[in-house]
């Protein structure tokens, strides 16, 4: 019944290019964002924007704006509690 199949080729699957170093770190910010929507879903009384800014505060030498984020990104709508 379905020897047919089996008589030809899998087909080439091409992977796709690997993202550079410098858009692997901007996704961080999008990433960060989709934990944040959840988090404000699940559990609206979450701190979690507030320790990841004092995180981020604390190693100056970290960079944020490579990750994406922009300044002042904390003090977006998203990022706000509520």
């Amino acid at each position: 019944m379905f020897d047919d199949l089996l008589e030809e080729p899998a087909p080439t699957v091409t992977p796709a290019p690997r993202k550079t170093e410098t858009e692997q770190e901007r996704c961080v910010i999008a990433q960060a964002a989709v934990i944040q929507v959840f988090l404000k879903t699940i559990a609206g009384d979450s701190h979690w924007t507030n320790r990841l800014a004092a995180l981020l505060a604390e190693h100056p030498d970290v960079p944020v704006r490579t990750m994406g984020f922009p300044e002042q990104w904390h003090e977006q709508a998203l990022w706000k509690a509520g």
